[in-house]
């Protein structure tokens, strides 16, 4: 298929592109629904986000700050809930 130096778009990478969205995809849902987000935002955003890290870095973007972003989201949201020492855990952890 497509190949630059360093970096070649196969198969591998649609498998492994396919197989991040059984994380992603859970991960945006709960960020929409409990902050209550624009959904077509959110995608868009994160899929010109996704291409634009993989073209500058010629490597996808990795899921660890989307984990960050969705915990401090979700976390936010049920403050009311929890305890504010938790909540702090949550997000520090």
């Amino acid at each position: 298929m497509w190949k630059q130096k360093d970096f070649a778009f196969n198969r591998n990478e649609i498998a492994g592109a396919f197989g991040d969205i059984g994380t992603d995809f859970p991960i945006l849902i709960a960020m929409v629904l409990a902050a209550g987000l624009h959904a077509p935002s959110v995608f868009i955003v994160f899929g010109c986000m996704q291409i634009l890290t993989g073209i500058i870095y010629k490597r996808p973007m990795p899921i660890q700050p989307l984990k960050a972003m969705a915990t401090i989201v979700i976390t936010g949201k049920i403050a009311k809930l929890v305890p504010k020492s938790v909540v702090r855990g949550l997000q520090l952890g």
